[in-house]
């Protein structure tokens, strides 16, 4: 378990943001997720490292971005696909690993670690949590490898663009235009998509197969086909800036980096890396909020019962 100075979990102002001590009990959470994930890649040999904000924060603020409120990682595809083999098994009970081809609900194209389903005022839970009762985790990126030959490359970004397509447009309640792209994918790939299952976590299934068709021996550099197909920016990685790992600091523990950051946060985030953006907070920050609604809302519907 990681150790945290009373003083850690004050609020404070960071580089003009407020961060409210919540916040840093969440952090501390999250942390120990990233903990227990280190622990498994280091007695299966997999190698893992930061990625997006939390290799921007290791770098930029020696910690979380003041406005971000969770922590990812990348693993390429072999680790990435070894990790969900081996996790199940090494996790604790109530930790739920989840991903596409374990949870038929789950259309996301990365994986997520969870340590448990539900708010949790236990005084086990917050003692093991640094006083954070919500359901916290760390999302895992698979990097995958890109082919080397031009003509194979093309064709399976085209794939890639099409079922990315589908997917938008069924998140969009584009039943039409993703029944064209789902027909040509059946065609195309030889497959049939069950129109009464859940069709979009069928769709990442499919990426997923085709992600895992060449090795890191058959490429010469990675990529993320979520960010090329789903958000059209064409993103490429050197296979040699993640060759190796060195550990820089996070608040008051360590993540592994990739050996050349340098390059791979340049084509993240561009040349002004380093100038922070003050006060933006990504997605639904804090990601808490919507638990905390959950909570009061169960807690009024037992009064109601009593």
């Amino acid at each position: 378990m990681l150790s945290f100075q009373n003083s850690y979990f004050e609020e404070e102002w960071r580089e003009g943001f407020f961060v409210e001590s919540k916040m840093k009990h969440a952090w501390a959470a999250e942390l120990e997720v990233l903990d227990e994930i280190r622990r498994i890649c280091e007695k299966h040999g997999l190698q893992y490292f930061a990625t997006r904000g939390t290799l921007l924060g290791a770098i930029r603020h020696k910690g979380y971005i003041p406005w971000d409120d969770d922590v990812d990682i990348g693993m390429k595809r072999k680790d990435f696909q070894r990790f969900l083999e081996v996790a199940e098994k090494e996790l604790p009970s109530q930790w739920v690993l989840v991903h596409v081809r374990k949870n038929k609900e789950w259309d996301q194209p990365f994986a997520r670690l969870i340590n448990g389903r539900k708010i949790d005022y236990t005084k086990e839970h917050l003692e093991q949590f640094h006083g954070c009762p919500y359901v916290v985790g760390v999302d895992i990126f698979p990097f995958d490898n890109l082919p080397k030959d031009d003509d194979e490359a093309v064709v399976i970004y085209s794939l890639m663009k099409i079922l990315y397509g589908a997917i938008v447009d069924l998140q969009h309640k584009r039943a039409d235009e993703a029944e064209e792209k789902i027909k040509e994918i059946e065609s195309l790939m030889k497959v049939e998509v069950d129109r009464r299952r859940n069709i979009i976590n069928q769709l990442f299934c499919l990426i997923d197969q085709i992600s895992n068709m060449y090795t890191e021996e058959e490429a010469s550099q990675l990529v993320q086909w979520h960010v090329w197909a789903y958000w059209d920016v064409k993103r490429t990685y050197e296979k040699e800036w993640y060759n190796g790992m060195i550990w820089m600091p996070f608040e008051n523990t360590e993540v592994p980096v990739p050996v050349r950051y340098d390059e791979a946060l340049r084509v993240m985030f561009g040349e002004n890396y380093m100038m922070p953006i003050r006060g933006k907070a990504g997605h639904d920050y804090p990601f808490y909020k919507e638990q905390d609604k959950a909570w009061e809302e169960e807690q009024e519907r037992r009064k109601g019962k009593s």
